[in-house]
């Protein structure tokens, strides 16, 4: 007897034991449920939630300014410099140049695997040998690339206001927003950096007999923080330093420029007009036509999204009271619309998911079966949030893609689990053994099932590049839920499955479960009359069967290439903004490059007015010079589409009707669609070392298209 048990132990060792032990335990069952729970909400609570995933890339950007130079004079003289330099280097990867006016743009990417740190080392060092670079080039800007980091809101803030009128009143702003307990992060767009200009009459030079560079190097030596040494005492080193730093206009006037014998002085605003100004900069910004500036406001690792746009609405409904009609503060774009609405639809989704699963399995198994088979997709999704922190994954919307994606699978394994256990009861026998039985067969098959699956989203984890680190926490979510719900049906469902079936004291109940009884009954007699003799035939016949599914196959096959399906490798979906891009030629002064723009916005307005369809523009933003001195960008935004007849495809082809054709525009697109598939639809990129080539070359092209 003693031997027989040892054998029976010693079969339902390992995986098989594990198994057993935890359907005959249901108390460690349920408390293995509990803490995934448990650890799950705990975790939801403090997960990293933002719009979208923030990454760093392997990439060392290199910037300089070159004012007043032409795009073929910045890729001469500091593009293809540093490119030459940075060629021979084992670290780097690939480099890609940009040169517009006034501005050189070089990204290098690093090898796969390299240390940054080393390599932003190793280009600033290359770098720093170039000795061909212009007088009047500002020194080159070298870092790292800091991480594709998105804002949750941006506000405009617009005014008829000067430059600096419209700056503090957009600090004030930002220190009202700052001051918020859920805010902690903003960023100031479309400022430009302030300055003290100090102009100097050559003929005040010439009467003192000054230069230049005499009143430079007297304003350099008075208005640094300069280091004074230190002093060793018994109690510790003290640094010194002369706190000279200058900032304003009336800080500089007192700074002398010439001491006299009898102890007079010439200072700064003797010979000179010194006034606070802003930097030079041809960048400028427009909302419904009055100048404005930008603020990006964005969530830390601590802060969810939607709690930091609760926060910025509130502020501006009870700013806006405030606030004199000569200015404004209004929402631009708000992307955590999209992020709510992606949380619930995940919300919505999962609800009618348990729904119908827990109705499918209530009406041809036990209700208890039903309810905790359905009961793993809530703890599945919970228990997987434990997981993803050590994985280096957040709440974003391609996270909560994945949630969605895992809904209508996440349960199958249950389900099989589930069933198997309640055929076991239905052939009589007990809950229990039922429960051992069934886990036990359906172990190894479910096992596979799941490895499947997760081994197909495994090599989206490897994915390399700015893609590949999107997309990781897709595959990481879709993974950590599969493995909890592997836990789920193994460890936890059949313990539940085990326990003795209370009869109920309800009347509905019972009269429910000899209705399902006698529902089971009809079915089974279908499947004996009708499947069973079918699936019979098939396996009998089975190279007719496989000649029949393969027919079927190549029909489908052949339909799909035939044209009569629509098929898009990048999708794209319309969205409430549209947008027009302007391009002028190289060199055009900015107060064209603002008169197309305003020309264009002029454009927009014409076609809501004949349209006739009232408040469906919340406003129109207009930038010049934002990405390149000439170019510029005029962005309508409607409201949304329940409150308005037009798409946003045929309000953009009567805007482009609407706006007069310029021999001096090169070219305006107009794009209302975002996603992979949005933009332009073909993107061919030419590469010469001569620009005039190159403009050729892209000539013969468009030439070649538009013959199609």
């Amino acid at each position: 007897m003693m031997k027989q048990e040892r054998e029976a132990n010693t079969s339902e060792s390992g995986f098989q034991g594990l198994l057993t032990w935890f359907a005959k335990n249901h108390v460690a069952a349920n408390l293995l449920m509990l803490a995934v729970i448990v650890i799950g909400l705990i975790v939801s609570l403090n997960i990293r939630q933002e719009i979208y995933p923030t990454f760093t890339l392997d990439v060392v950007e290199i910037s300089m300014e070159y004012r007043g130079a032409s795009p073929e004079e910045v890729e001469q003289s500091i593009i293809l410099p540093i490119e030459s330099e940075l060629r021979s280097m084992e670290i780097v990867r690939e480099i890609t140049g940009t040169a517009s006016e006034g501005n050189a743009r070089i990204l290098a990417e690093l090898i796969p695997g390299s240390d940054r740190n080393r390599g932003l080392q190793e280009i600033t060092a290359a770098v720093q040998r170039i000795n061909l670079f212009p007088e009047d080039a500002e020194p080159p800007v070298i870092a790292l690339d800091n991480g594709r980091r998105r804002g949750v809101m941006y506000l405009s803030i617009y005014g008829d206001l000067d430059a600096k009128g419209l700056l503090e009143f957009a600090r004030e702003m930002e220190d009202k927003l700052l001051s918020l307990p859920e805010i902690s992060l903003i960023e100031l767009r479309g400022v430009r950096s302030p300055e003290v200009h100090i102009e100097v009459p050559q003929a005040r030079l010439r009467s003192m007999g000054l230069r230049l560079n005499d009143i430079a190097e007297a304003v350099d030596d008075a208005a640094l923080d300069v280091p004074a040494g230190s002093i060793r005492t018994a109690g510790g080193d003290y640094l010194l330093k002369t706190k000279e730093r200058k900032e304003l206009a009336r800080e500089f006037e007192s700074i002398p420029i010439i001491s006299r014998a009898d102890g007079t002085k010439v200072r700064l605003k003797d010979i000179a007009l010194v006034k606070d100004d802003f930097e030079e900069s041809e960048r400028e910004s427009y909302f419904n036509g009055r100048p404005s500036i930008w603020l990006a406001v964005y969530s830390s690792e601590t802060q969810s999204p939607l709690t930091v746009a609760r926060a910025v609405r509130q502020f501006i409904e009870s700013e806006k009271n405030q606030l004199p009609d000569s200015v404004g503060i209004t929402i631009t774009f708000d992307r955590s619309d999209d992020y709510e609405e992606r949380i619930n639809m995940l919300l919505t989704n999962g609800a009618i998911g348990l729904l119908l699963v827990i109705l499918a399995l209530g009406l041809f198994l036990e209700l208890r079966v039903a309810f905790w088979t359905t009961a793993g997709i809530p703890v599945s999704i919970l228990g997987s949030l434990f997981l993803l922190p050590a994985m280096d994954a957040s709440i974003n919307m391609i996270s909560l893609f994945g949630f969605i994606v895992t809904l209508g699978i996440v349960v199958d394994d249950a389900v099989v689990v589930g069933e198997e256990i309640f055929h076991k009861m239905s052939l009589g026998k007990s809950r229990m053994q039922a429960a051992v039985e069934g886990v036990q067969l359906m172990a190894k098959p479910v096992l596979f099932a799941v490895s499947t699956n997760i081994i197909a989203f495994l090599p989206l984890l490897f994915v390399p590049g700015e893609t590949g680190r999107f997309f990781y926490v897709l595959p990481a979510v879709v993974i950590a839920v599969f493995t909890v719900s592997l836990i789920e049906c193994l460890l936890i469902l059949p313990a539940h499955l085990a326990q003795k079936n209370k009869r109920s004291v309800f009347k509905l109940y019972n009269q429910f479960h000899a209705w399902q009884t006698r529902l089971r009954v009809r079915i089974d007699d279908l499947i004996d009359r009708w499947y069973n003799p079918v699936i019979h035939l098939v396996i009998k016949q089975r190279y007719l069967t496989c000649a029949l599914s393969i027919g079927a196959f190549l029909i489908i096959l052949g339909y799909t290439f035939s044209g009569r399906i629509d098929f898009t490798f990048r999708p794209s979906i319309e969205t409430p903004f549209v947008q027009a891009e302007i391009e002028m030629p190289s060199g055009t002064p900015t107060e064209r490059t603002r008169e197309v723009a305003f020309l264009i916005e002029e454009a927009a307005r014409k076609t809501i007015d004949k349209l006739g369809e009232e408040d469906i523009l919340i406003g129109i933003t207009t930038s010049v010079a934002e990405r390149s001195s000439n170019g510029g960008e005029v962005s309508v935004r409607l409201v949304p589409q329940s409150e308005r007849k037009v798409t946003p495809g045929e309000f953009a082809q009567l805007w482009r009707k609407e706006f007069p054709a310029l021999p001096d525009v090169e070219s305006v697109f107009f794009d209302y669609l975002i996603g992979p598939g949005g933009s332009a639809e073909i993107d061919i990129q030419i590469s010469h070392p001569e620009v005039e080539v190159l403009r050729k070359a892209a000539a013969e092209v468009a030439k070649a298209i538009g013959k199609y």
